[in-house]
């Protein structure tokens, strides 16, 4: 106890941290989870009947109203206190499901009923 040593963490989805910590009988590691991996979402409303993304779908996921582009991508980033690993998304156009998982990006897409 009472000795200082040099503790290194590195693991996916989490910030790396690289520090000195005193032992004691309470300690604390300060590991935090990268906010751009669950805070940045990303995915595409597509219609797989005419293989093309649909746009102005709207799109309700973690309290924002997200309006998909031409292209129908839909993007925001989620506030770290907002953030989880699956959300329940509600949309204007029937969807084939109800939740998007993360991390999510470009190749991920949210297929049209």
């Amino acid at each position: 106890m009472n000795k200082s040593i040099e503790v290194s963490f590195e693991c996916e989805d989490y910030l790396p941290l690289d520090t000195t910590l005193y032992l004691s009988s309470e300690m604390t590691l300060n590991i935090k989870r990268n906010p751009e991996i669950y805070g940045k979402l990303r995915a595409q409303i597509y219609a797989s009947q005419n293989e093309s993304g649909v746009s102005g779908v709207i799109i309700n996921v973690a309290g924002q109203e997200l309006i998909s582009d031409t292209n129908g991508y839909i993007s925001t980033f989620i506030p770290l206190e907002s953030q989880r690993v699956k959300y329940v998304i509600t949309s204007s156009l029937p969807l084939q499901t109800d939740t998007i998982r993360m991390p999510s990006g470009e190749y991920d897409v949210l297929l049209v009923k």
